[in-house]
């Protein structure tokens, strides 16, 4: 099998603050991934337009996991943390620089985040 170097960002507001780099192995349709920096875990699957992350944190041993449809320039997510409790978000893409991220964290708090990606910042990812 190939490695591959994923760079998610778990819809980062919620299961992850930061934004993870972990190295992955398998076919794009179903990944198994781990950071080896900060121990987490991870299967990824690819349905389409339709992404599930079911994984384990570290430093609990909880799992927890995520469902993805990405719809035109909208991407739905709804998952359950590792204490159980769900949550869910909306990314709407305006344009390739701009995009809005809205939702209700697993504590039940509304939270909303408009970012502009400067192309610079873009770039960073690529390489």
């Amino acid at each position: 099998m190939k490695a591959l170097y994923c760079f998610l960002s778990c819809i980062g507001l919620v299961v992850w603050p930061d934004t993870v780099v972990a190295r992955c192995l398998g076919p794009h349709s179903f990944q198994t991934c781990n950071d080896n920096e900060s121990g987490a875990y991870f299967n990824v699957s690819r349905f389409g337009k339709e992404t599930v992350v079911f994984g384990v944190k570290p430093e609990t041993g909880r799992t927890y996991q995520q469902f993805s449809t990405t719809l035109g320039g909208m991407t739905y997510t709804d998952g359950i943390d590792g204490r159980g409790r769900p949550w869910n978000e909306v990314k709407e893409s305006f344009t390739r620089n701009f995009s809005d991220i809205y939702g209700v964290d697993p504590n039940g708090k509304p939270f909303s985040n408009m970012q502009v990606i400067s192309p610079i910042d873009k770039n960073k990812g690529r390489r």
